[in-house]
């Protein structure tokens, strides 16, 4: 990402470092997360597709794919063993890697966990505003 940024002619602010992210997980994402969704069953992909879509619960995927809750169930187990998705809290399940979350989201559509966040923040402007959060 470093030398994406780098092309770039003018201070690096927030706006440049997502849309880094954006050509980067074009990119590179596509070559690194491919492979792994193309081997998962179709029933496993639409799992993940509902989950980017906000669906977090296996009742609430069950709706979501018209299916019973003990059929998708199945394939939750299958992901989580395959250490794709985790449970965390109240049944509700997440994907492990954000980044390949968040490339999942560029190619399903949807959102992923860290944009509901994001989009609940005021959001920096600056580079000194992003180093401020982490001191």
């Amino acid at each position: 990402m470093g030398r994406i940024l780098s092309r770039k002619r003018e201070p690096v602010k927030l706006d440049n470092v997502m849309e880094c992210e954006k050509e980067f997980l074009k990119h590179e994402g596509n070559i690194l997360f491919t492979e792994e969704f193309e081997n998962l069953s179709g029933k496993e992909r639409l799992v993940l597709k509902s989950l980017v879509s906000g669906k977090r619960t296996s009742s609430n995927i069950a709706k979501d794919l018209k299916e019973k809750v003990s059929n998708v169930g199945q394939f939750i187990y299958y992901l989580v063993n395959k250490d794709i998705i985790q449970k965390k809290k109240r049944g509700r399940y997440y994907i492990v890697d954000p980044v390949y979350e968040e490339w999942l989201v560029r190619r399903l559509g949807g959102k992923s966990f860290g944009q509901d966040v994001l989009e609940t923040m005021e959001k920096p402007k600056t580079l000194q505003e992003i180093y401020a959060l982490f001191p």
